[in-house]
């Protein structure tokens, strides 16, 4: 399991879109991309903030091959499994992403993270958690 949209707090689902990956992609569906250097979309860096949800699985990609994906909302909850305990992690901390596809532990570092916790499902490792990407860096969110 990786990243789903849970529910929408407001306005319709994004709709699904072709658009070019980069090569060398093995990813499963739910897989968050960015635009990469190339201009094509490419796997999610830990801090990075998503653009695209992958909606299909794909393996050994080409570069500019199309691939189902849907937009990143700002109006979306998402769902992904825990990839350490969320026991410590609060509600409304600045969490970092996992090759794309779970949550890591909070970010600590300034100009990092755009993935907010909405809700801890559970505490233990694959737990679901809920999360809202902000589209804001650490910096940003905090005010400083």
């Amino acid at each position: 399991m990786a990243f789903k949209i849970e529910y929408m707090r407001a306005g319709k689902t994004p709709a699904y879109e072709q658009r070019a990956v980069s090569a060398g992609i093995t990813a499963e569906a739910g897989t968050l991309l960015v635009f990469g250097s190339d201009g094509n979309l490419a796997v999610c860096g830990a801090s990075a903030d998503p653009q695209f949800l992958l909606n299909e699985d794909v393996a050994a990609t080409t570069a500019g091959q199309l691939v189902s994906v849907q937009p990143i909302s700002r109006e979306a909850v998402y769902s992904a499994p825990a990839s350490v305990s969320m026991a410590s992690v609060k509600t409304g901390s600045v969490v970092n992403t996992l090759n794309g596809v779970s949550v890591t532990a909070t970010a600590t570092t300034s100009g990092s993270g755009a993935t907010v916790l909405a809700y801890p499902e559970g505490t233990d490792i694959d737990a679901p958690v809920l999360v809202e990407f902000t589209g804001k860096t650490t910096a940003a969110a905090s005010g400083d």
